[in-house]
């Protein structure tokens, strides 16, 4: 493994914590764990397509990266009785 697959890796690590709150939160506090979740994840497809070697890979990376927002917002919305 090189270092950007160890990097990735921490990043996948850093991802379990989150999970939890995600189990027992109130739903304001899960739409930050889900902004939180696709950040990272954005980071973690682009230190794999560094790792890998593949610019392609970043197209994945900026898509998610560009719904994550729009993501939010929809589930936002649709739980807006309960915020």
């Amino acid at each position: 493994m090189n270092v950007w697959e160890w990097a990735a890796l921490g990043y996948i690590v850093a991802l379990v914590p989150p999970m939890f709150l995600l189990l027992s939160r109130h739903v304001l506090d899960r739409i930050v764990v889900q902004q939180f979740t696709s950040i990272v994840t954005s980071l973690v497809v682009v230190v794999l397509a560094q790792a890998f070697g593949q610019s392609s890979y970043l197209v994945v990376a900026l898509t998610l990266a560009a719904l994550s927002l729009p993501s939010a917002l929809v589930y936002a919305r649709f739980f807006e009785r309960w915020l």
